[in-house]
């Protein structure tokens, strides 16, 4: 039996199934890896607004609000994640946008969970006081970073800028 009979008998057909089946999950594991893939298309992030649109796209009335709606449901969710998107040595992106006095900014996917969950309970505890300080970044963007009251924060910990 040569190489084109076998490919086209029952075992080669299971054989080059097999072969492009695992090509596809490491190719879909990858891009879950790397935080390329959508919420929906993941299920693993079931928040949506009510206007039906992506997390990604709309903008939280505050950073309370993405803390409670986005980041504590993920942290529930996968308690094994450092990121808030769960990637791995990766650029992160942009995971929600809120409001703040007037100017929209977006939360990056590199932010720490558990500095964000540190956050909200600072918050929370302080009911009032602003948590956010700003802070000018290169080209332009403005920056918010973490007051330095809660502990434990550093320029990379929390990532969000300006829309």
């Amino acid at each position: 039996m040569n190489r084109v009979e076998f490919l086209f008998s029952n075992l080669g057909l299971v054989v080059v199934g097999l072969l492009v089946l695992s090509a596809v999950f490491a190719w879909m594991r990858l891009r879950a890896r790397r935080g390329m893939l959508d919420p929906g298309e993941t299920g693993l992030i079931e928040a949506w607004s009510e206007t039906g649109r992506s997390v990604k796209s709309y903008v939280f009335p505050g950073f309370q609000a993405v803390l409670e709606q986005v980041v504590l449901p993920r942290a529930t969710q996968h308690p094994d994640w450092e990121r808030l998107d769960g990637a791995v040595d990766v650029p992160g992106r942009t995971v929600a946008k809120f409001d703040h006095e007037g100017a929209t900014y977006s939360i990056n996917g590199e932010s720490r969970i558990a500095t964000l969950v540190a956050a909200l309970e600072w918050m929370r505890a302080h009911p009032g006081e602003n948590l956010l300080v700003t802070q000018p970044h290169e080209r332009g963007v403005t920056r918010l970073t973490l007051r330095p009251e809660i502990g434990g924060t550093d320029s990379k910990s929390v990532r969000i800028a300006s829309e």
